[in-house]
């Protein structure tokens, strides 16, 4: 799941710290007020926040890393090869408690529909996955996404590894295109639901 800001404005990127969950998580549910899949998902937006802290408390700062803007406005979450993309049973029933909680029987529903949906078409071998990218509402359009992604994309480069991204949204596919990636496959979630995107990106020669 991802959004993203627009073009091109200097902002100065730092790296994420491991404390930063709160802060992650409120950046993430401002991003993502209108996302077609969270909202379905959730079945509204008051679950957003305290959904993606938690996964970013539990799973995604201690294997992953990041860039935030130093003002708070955006930030990236990135898993990088060798660790799993799996969140465990202990974070599962967490997040089972916090779908019924803030989204009721449809996102009990919901929840697992997306990764059966998912799970089968996660790349095998090792890649640099890319979480989330969120940018606030406010800030959008101001090229604040290019700017989180240009540190990541370059050590991607450095390495001539692979990375994979899986997009709740159709605006942000040019966006993605941009840094090279190719939209693999549509995935409808349910026959009532929203739509998600699996993108790759091949490795460079080194």
């Amino acid at each position: 799941m991802s959004q993203e800001g627009g073009r091109d404005a200097p902002h100065r990127v730092v790296a994420i710290g491991k404390e930063e969950a709160e802060l992650i998580g409120d950046i993430i549910a401002d991003g993502f007020h209108d996302d077609p899949v969270c909202t379905w998902f959730l079945n509204g937006t008051s679950g957003i926040k305290p959904f993606f802290t938690m996964l970013t408390r539990d799973t995604y700062l201690p294997r992953g890393f990041g860039q935030r803007t130093a003002d708070g406005t955006g930030v990236t979450l990135w898993i990088p090869p060798g660790e799993s993309t799996s969140i465990g049973r202990w974070t599962t029933l967490k997040s089972v408690v916090l779908a019924a909680r803030h989204g009721g029987v449809a996102a009990l529903q919901r929840g697992p529909a997306i990764d059966q949906q998912l799970g089968p078409r996660k790349p095998k071998g090792a890649y640099y996955y890319l979480f989330a990218i969120a940018v606030r509402r406010q800030h959008q359009g101001e090229g604040i996404g290019h700017e989180l992604m240009v540190p990541t994309m370059r050590r991607i480069d450095e390495e001539g590894a692979s990375a994979y991204i899986e997009s709740s949204n159709a605006k942000n596919l040019s966006f993605y295109r941009r840094f090279g990636f190719e939209v693999t496959d549509e995935v409808q979630l349910a026959p009532d639901g929203p739509s998600m995107w699996t993108l790759w990106r091949e490795g460079l020669a080194v």
